[in-house]
């Protein structure tokens, strides 16, 4: 089913050479094993594949979401971002702008629903004193 989609996925970025997204939502072992599952279906060579996790152990090029700008500048037939530990939205961005026309972005993240109410060391960035993590939004994450 997952394999099924993300080909679906690209045939359809390679027609118009623009990205796609496939976002894998819930639990994070659960999404990890879909992302192979979706990149293998599309036949791409690891090489031609990023990463961006705070996990470590993957065949793939591995980026930490801190370093995302390391992507900057590149083009790859698929990035997995992996937002589950911690989102970042630059790390977003940068992620996407990596994806080469006709190529996939792959985004895991927890359960839709609950997401906005999470909170990580990314909301602990924005709140400056007198304000405290409580205070922080999950806006970003709702749109």
């Amino acid at each position: 089913m997952i394999a099924g989609a993300a080909r679906d996925l690209r045939a359809e970025a390679e027609r118009t050479n623009e990205r796609r997204v496939l976002v894998l939502a819930g639990d994070r072992d659960r999404a990890l094993d879909a992302a192979y599952d979706a990149v293998e279906a599309l036949g791409v060579g690891d090489g031609d594949v990023s990463l961006v996790s705070t996990q470590e152990g993957f065949r793939f090029e591995e980026v930490r979401p801190r370093n995302a700008d390391e992507l900057l500048g590149r083009t790859r037939e698929a990035v997995v971002l992996d937002c589950h530990e911690q989102f970042v939205p630059n790390a977003l961005g940068r992620a996407v702008g990596a994806v080469d026309g006709g190529g996939l972005l792959v985004l895991l993240t927890p359960a839709l629903d609950e997401w906005p109410a999470t909170r990580d060391r990314f909301d602990d960035s924005l709140a400056v004193p007198p304000y405290g993590i409580e205070d922080v939004t999950g806006r970003f994450r709702e749109r």
